[in-house]
């Protein structure tokens, strides 16, 4: 009986998603850590444009595009910098790609928005804002992850820092 149960179980626990050990995670959240804030100024940058983007209400054509437009070059950047990253741990590793995704997505918003204000496609422009909210969301989410695997590791983080 058990030389039948063996190979389902050993089948079972590969298929299993595995967690890095609390120093493992540990590291590997010092490491992420330290290349956020490498990120953070493109992410203001491209957080900044959008925003300016919405406080102006979309009137401006010329603005929106010239703005959105702009934030590009820094956006594309930031997404081959995020895509290029590698964490070590499980637990990283899928919360960087729901981050990674959002980044994607937010790209994807933006050209469909610039698309459609090259064609002055109102209806489209709300599709790709509605596309980049659901992106910011995403990023919100991943941020919100980042967070509490922080502070679930938040005592080793506070003795290693220390050391």
């Amino acid at each position: 009986m058990t030389i039948l149960l063996l190979p389902p179980l050993i089948g079972l626990a590969a298929c299993t998603p595995q967690r890095g050990t609390s120093q493992e995670i540990t590291a590997d959240l010092q490491s992420y850590s330290a290349e956020m804030q490498r990120w953070e100024p493109k992410e203001t940058s491209i957080f900044q444009a959008i925003d300016d983007v919405e406080e102006s209400e979309y009137v401006d054509d010329d603005f929106v595009l010239r703005t959105l437009k702009g934030a590009l070059p820094a956006l594309d950047e930031h997404v081959r910098e995020v895509s290029a990253y590698r964490p070590l741990t499980p637990d990283l590793s899928r919360l960087h790609e729901h981050y990674r995704k959002g980044w994607e997505d937010l790209r994807g918003a933006l050209d469909v928005m610039i698309a459609a204000e090259t064609k002055k496609d109102y209806i489209e422009l709300a599709k790709g804002k509605a596309r980049m909210k659901e992106a910011r969301a995403t990023l919100l989410q991943a941020f919100a992850g980042m967070d509490a695997l922080m502070e679930e590791n938040e005592q080793i983080l506070k003795h290693t820092k220390k050391s």
